[in-house]
């Protein structure tokens, strides 16, 4: 079985300033901006009772929530 069809929007926000040779950014990421649960994956678990076994169960498993990430990056030249 194929996964369903997804979408995820990532937003990144940087400033940089421009020493010299050098360089400074700031920036901060938002992932998965409207927070959506997507299906990334399906785990499948085997299901006994006894020792016979009866089927598989299905656990899904989902895409990364919303979360915001800052950062700083410094570039010596």
């Amino acid at each position: 079985e194929r996964l369903p069809d997804f979408y995820s929007m990532d937003v990144r926000m940087e400033k940089t300033w421009y020493f010299r040779k050098n360089t400074l950014m700031i920036y901060f990421n938002i992932i998965n901006l409207f927070n959506r649960e997507n299906v990334s994956s399906y785990e499948w678990f085997p299901y006994r009772r006894g020792q016979k076994l009866r089927g598989f169960e299905r656990e899904t498993q989902s895409t990364i929530p919303f979360f915001f990430s800052p950062g700083i990056s410094y570039t010596i030249f």
